[in-house]
């Protein structure tokens, strides 16, 4: 395939065996096994085999001609340093690097410049785009050359051993971007940063599904599959995950390991044409590409430190080499050719799997049985230089010089109709050529092979043998020469920079398309080449299995006894409520047939397979395959619209398990409110799972979009049973599934759906009593409340109600905010406990929190000083306060500590508890501050607001002044952290978000203004724009850091929006202002967030969510700023920018349509010395805020450790 030849990059320094220490993803060097040469190898290395990897930087430019062509090697001028012997090389030697012993070297770039042009980093990133919507079922193979082909990429099937070919080959662009942006040879409008960080965030999204694959026991190719994208992330990144999955697919290619065969075993069965070969109890298939896997099992012994997959890997290519390679004779008459034996390969040995013994040597792909098949040759060359690369094995380097000698030799004699580009092999060396005119070629073989000997090359430096090493180096380069004259693909493409720092790629030249990088692949142009072999993981025999007839009987039997229960079930309630017998019985009937025809649908297709297809598996073809069929093959069936009393059928049991998981990990760090572990085990009960069941529904709204392969069929008619049934009663389950529910639709852009359930649900925990903590105390209303809950003993659900509380509460504050509107939950109805450390409740261990306070709005209106209206319970009423402690002990656990001047005890609290403190902070500027009514035509009035403007500043101030050095933003990430949690962000941000809706005003005030030149604008303004700068650096940082598949709160988007419109507030606002390089950051983050959000849904060029209006937004309102110079953004009016009610961007006023009252005041009479900086008053400052508004470090151990549980992020 032809990505393969993006796997020649420049090396550097031993770079390609650990992370690099690049940008912000320093890993520790103490943590790595770092390959290292044989003398330095210590006793901490998996073995005394494992440990030797030699880099080369330049390439001898000796060894090309002035014509960028290898100089021939037989000729006999350079012959004049051979080899001291003619043995066989061997371990003896020196070590040193093969640049020593070169005079002149020359980078790879300037040899080969076309590797490194644009028009191949193009191609990749459009393909990484266009196909994106294939994600995760197919994967790109490869571009078909018919005449009537569009000169796009075909997709295979996921689990196809080339699917990890390409995000590899973009892995490979991303390193060069790294590594060699000198190299780079783009358009100067392409700006690298942008284009790394997009062709990172895309690398990821790709790799994502590999990591899926890491388990999988039925093919040999797992390396293959995993290796080319996972290892490069990791030794680019650091990134853990992928490590992990490269581990753990070693020891899943073991398992095919058979011990008595000393190999592992490649394929099932095989069928092709007049070979069958099935029984694996007498046979055992072996092909050589199998050698390219053994790569896979020496590193993750390297990293896991497992000795016993290096045995594996080394018996294995021992065994090979008596079971494949065939001896030829030494033919040459070069000098400083080879003079070992020499190697021609076959591709399958069947090798008999009790005793090891060879049966037979045959071929699935080449010519004939005794051919040499050019990419097998290849697949040899490569696979035991890798293999002597890590063993330092003399064997393997023996068998990999005669397999490159042998090929090289065949390239050499070929027939007169190649010499053009004599280095790209032919198909087959053996095979008859049919049209002279244009023989059959594999460039795919060439540039593996040419792999291989770049590896020898080193190899052989590394021992002294130097003139050995440049005569593999100087071919290496000779075949990838040819490769690109002859098959480079003439159609080029290119890069272009779009709106918003977006790159693209086009076509340089206009309905000439060809997303390949090479031609003449011999899957793409040859049938014969390409004939389709059988060799499933598993052969069902024809006809049905054995009591299979027997088991259906089994199944519909149950399936009647299900019914039958059900029907007595049904007439026992009848009896009970004879009113209700007509439509309940008829509703319930209904439901269970429908069931009980589900079940049935979902059987009979396992018997029809089976009777149609005769258990024969099917060749997979491009358009359509079982294996592509799988996750589909699971999907739920749909018989019906659902009625709204009817519960909306699960989906199966495994993608059920999948979109449970898929909540925790990316939904529930953004609404933390349900315990995993409780709720798996009540999940596991039938009784509690049937309570749990709204939950259940509601989990698959929002978290079947970020599961691969699952369908979201009858969505609106499954929300409005959850709505329906949640509504019916007040119960914690019920007031989860809302919350889940108002979270996704808020995030899919449909605010107006969630509005009303909001509105419910604020009453809703006041009803059930969530507002006020269960406590006891000696003062008690007359009037007793109705408990619709019960209280409880465990602090467990305590904390787990405490929670649900809280989300709601975010919810209100978020309307409010948004919107415009007043807030629902008032310091009248809320006396609760900060919710504790997410890895505490976790643990369960209790704890004791500090209560929040919330704002009197009764007592908010401007005059009243802040102090007044916040005074915190230890301050209202020293003795109460002290009562209410003192009763307030949790079942042995420790009252609040209150410290020095009042301060509580914030070490049990986390970052769920912080985003709580940053997002009322901003609800009180908008609440305090934005909604206050003021006579602006009164001095007094005027003053007053300007003294609630500095009182609120203060506290904004002190989020960061009163917090130790550690806890605070860290947006350049100076200090080093694994995760960052979404919590504590959105907190950050959220803080800045509020600095700006409270400045923006006095930064930019209304013209009308008379005042306005006395009001402190510069240094509002200034406090705006780092704000807005902020926002946009740690989120840049955020979604680098964090994983490409996880969501982001919505509460977050819209920070962004008002962090991106003050930006450009800013810039038209004083004509010398520029506008800020952060608001294309914002975009960019705006549109990352939206494909976050869509996920796997299927919508990706819709724009209906939430981060796709407000990025909508913002480019009109750039767009409208850019065209008129003179048009200035009514700062106030973010809250009508988006239409909720339409999912739709409208256009809000400017300064020059708004009303201008004719205010007009004295300059002289309006007394602004509250805002000088010699304002000296001391109003009574919120102790409590104060004293909580502290951020957990991102380095902090309870959220940022090695063992950092992903399903329990944000807790």
């Amino acid at each position: 395939m032809d990505p393969l030849v993006t796997n020649l990059v420049e090396p550097q320094d031993d770079s390609s065996q650990a992370p690099s220490k690049l940008a912000e993803d320093v890993k520790p060097e103490d943590d790595l096994l770092i390959l290292k040469p044989v003398q330095e190898r210590t006793q901490h290395d998996v073995s005394d085999n494992l440990g030797f990897a030699l880099t080369e930087e330049a390439i001898p430019a000796a060894s090309v001609g002035s014509s960028g062509s290898s100089v021939e090697e037989d000729s006999s001028e350079h012959d004049t340093t051979t080899p001291s012997s003619s043995v066989p090389p061997s371990e003896s030697g020196n070590l040193d690097c093969a640049t020593h012993h070169f005079t002149s070297n020359t980078a790879i770039a300037d040899l080969v410049p076309e590797l490194f042009t644009e028009n191949i980093m193009a191609k990749v990133l459009r393909t990484a785009q266009a196909a994106m919507s294939s994600l995760p079922t197919a994967f790109p193979e490869i571009v078909p050359q018919q005449d009537n082909h569009d000169g796009s990429y075909s997709l295979r099937e996921a689990d196809f051993w080339t699917c990890g070919f390409f995000p590899g080959t973009m892995y490979s662009m991303l390193e060069r971007l790294i590594k060699y942006p000198q190299r780079m040879h783009l358009s100067s409008s392409v700006d690298l940063k942008h284009l790394r960080n997009q062709l990172t965030i895309l690398c990821r999204t790709w790799a994502e599904p590999i990591r899926g694959m890491d388990e999988r026991t039925d093919t040999h190719d797992i390396g293959f599959i995993v290796m080319p994208a996972l290892r490069t992330d990791w030794e680019l990144f650091g990134n853990q995950q992928s490590l992990d999955s490269i581990v753990k697919a070693a020891h899943s290619l073991a398992t095919r390991y058979v011990p008595t065969a000393g190999a592992i075993r490649s394929w099932d069965l095989l069928k092709k044409k007049n070979i069958e070969i099935i029984d694996q109890d007498e046979n055992m298939i072996v092909i050589i590409d199998s050698m390219c896997n053994l790569d896979l099992l020496y590193y993750a012994a390297h990293h896991a430190q497992d000795s016993k997959l290096a045995e594996i890997a080394t018996t294995h290519a021992a065994t090979l080499l008596h079971s494949h390679l065939r001896p030829e004779p030494m033919l040459s008459a070069s000098k400083d050719a080879y003079r070992g034996q020499w190697y021609s390969t076959c591709h399958v040995a069947n090798i008999d799997p009790r005793t090891g013994e060879l049966k037979q040597r045959i071929t699935a792909q080449g010519y004939e049985h005794d051919s040499t098949w050019s990419r097998g040759q290849a697949w040899g060359i490569l696979g035991y230089a890798e293999t002597y690369m890590w063993t330092r094995d003399h064997r393997f380097l023996e068998a990999a010089c005669g397999l490159a000698e042998y090929f090289l030799y065949r390239l050499k004699t070929s027939p007169v109709c190649v010499s053009c580009a004599r280095y790209v092999p032919l198909w087959d060396f053996d095979a008859p050529i049919e049209n002279e005119d244009e023989p059959l070629r594999d460039s795919s073989a060439g540039t593996i092979a040419a792999n291989g000997m770049l590896l020898l090359s080193q190899a052989l430096a590394g021992i002294g043998q130097t003139q050995l090493s440049l005569r593999f180096r100087n071919t290496a380069l000779r075949i990838v020469q040819d490769t690109l004259s002859f098959a480079l693909a003439p159609e080029k493409a290119r890069l272009v920079s779009g709106s918003y720092h977006q790159i693209r790629a086009e076509e340089t030249s206009p309905e000439r398309r060809y997303d390949g990088m090479l031609k003449f692949g011999t899957a793409n142009n040859n049938a014969n080449a390409r004939e389709e072999c059988e060799y499933e993981s598993k052969r069902i025999k024809p006809g049905l299995k054995s009591g299979a007839i027997d088991n259906l009987h089994r199944r519909i039997d149950e399936l009647e006894q299900r019914f039958n229960a059900q029907e007595s079930r049904l007439e026992q309630c009848n009896h009970g409520s004879p009113h209700e017998t007509g439509h309940t019985h008829q509703s319930s009937s209904k439901s269970a047939a429908y069931s009980i025809l589900a079940l049935l649908a979902k059987e009979l297709p396992k018997l029809t397979d089976g009777l149609s297809n005769g258990g024969v598996a099917t060749p997979a073809t491009n358009e359509e395959s079982n294996k592509r069929r799988r996750l589909a093959d699971k999907d739920n069936i749909n018989l019906h619209t659902l009625d709204s009393d009817e519960v909306p059928p699960l989906s199966q049991a495994e993608m059920l398990e999948a979109t449970v998981a898929a909540y925790f990990s990316h939904v529930h760090p953004w609404i933390p409110m349900i315990h995993q572990a409780r709720f798996l085990q009540r999940f596991s009960i039938e009784p509690q799972r049937r309570k749990l069941s709204v939950v259940i529904q509601a989990m698959i709204l929002a978290a079947s979009k970020f599961v691969p392969g699952s369908r979201g069929g009858h969505v609106e008619q499954a929300r409005r049973w959850v709505v329906c049934t949640a509504m019916e009663t007040l119960s914690l389950e019920s007031l989860q599934a809302l919350t889940i529910l108002a979270f996704d639709d808020i995030g899919n852009g449909q605010a107006s759906k969630a509005w009303a359930i909001i509105g419910s649900m604020t009453r809703t925990v006041e009803y059930m009593g969530l507002a006020q903590e269960q406590e006891d105390s000696e003062l008690h209303p007359f009037c007793q409340a109705y408990a619709c809950l019960e209280n409880t003993d465990d602090w467990t659900e305590e904390e787990e109600r405490r929670r649900v509380f809280w989300n709601v509460f975010l919810l209100d504050r978020f309307c409010s905010v948004t919107m415009g509107w007043s807030t629902s939950l008032t310091s009248d109805d809320v006396f609760r406990r900060l919710p504790c450390d997410g890895h505490l409740w976790r643990k369960q261990n209790a704890v004791l929190t500090p209560y929040f306070g919330i704002w009197d709005k009764s007592k908010g209106r401007i005059g009243n000083p802040i102090g007044f209206i916040s005074q915190p319970i230890s301050l209202i009423d020293e003795s109460s306060a002290t009562e209410t402690a003192a009763h307030g002990q949790m079942r042995g656990t420790p009252s609040i500590d209150m410290g020095q001047n009042g301060a509580a005890d914030m070490s049990t609290v986390g970052a769920f508890a912080y985003n709580i403190e940053a997002t009322e902070s901003m609800s009180r500027v908008v609440s305090y501050f934005l909604q206050q009514k003021v006579n602006v035509r009164n001095q007094g009035e005027i003053s007053s607001w300007l003294t609630r403007f500095k009182e609120l500043d203060l506290r904004l101030v002190h989020w960061k002044m009163l917090l130790p050095q550690k806890w605070k933003a860290n947006p350049n990430l100076t200090r080093q952290v694994p995760l960052m949690d979404p919590n504590l962000t959105t907190a950050h941000v959220t803080h800045n978000a509020s600095m700006i809706l409270l400045h923006q005003l006095i930064a930019y005030p209304p013209p009308h203004w008379g005042f306005r030149n006395r009001l402190p604008s510069t240094c509002s303004a200034e406090a705006c724009y780092t704000a807005g700068t902020e926002i946009a650096t740690i989120t840049e940082k955020y979604l680098t850091k964090s994983s490409p598949t996880s969501p982001v709160g919505c509460q977050y988007a819209f920070c962004l929006f008002v962090a991106a419109r003050v930006l450009l507030a800013h810039w038209r606002y004083t004509r010398e202002n520029n506008l800020a390089p952060e608001f294309w950051s914002i975009l960019h983050s705006l549109e990352e967030m939206s494909r976050r959000w869509i996920a796997f849904s299927g919508r990706l060029h819709c724009e209906e969510n939430l981060f796709s209006q407000y990025h909508r937004r913002l480019r009109r309102l750039h767009e409208r700023c850019a065209e008129d110079e003179n048009f200035r953004l009514n700062i106030m009016d973010y809250t009508k920018d988006i239409d909720d009610r339409r999912g739709t961007s409208e256009p809000s006023q400017s300064f020059r349509t708004w009303p201008n009252v004719g205010v007009t005041l004295p300059l002289d009479d309006l007394d602004l010395s509250l805002l000088s900086p010699e304002f000296n008053t001391d109003p009574m400052l919120d102790q409590d805020f104060i004293d909580m508004d502290r951020v957990i470090a991102f380095e902090d151990g309870s959220m940022f450790t090695s063992s950092f549980d992903l399903g329990a992020n944000g807790w």
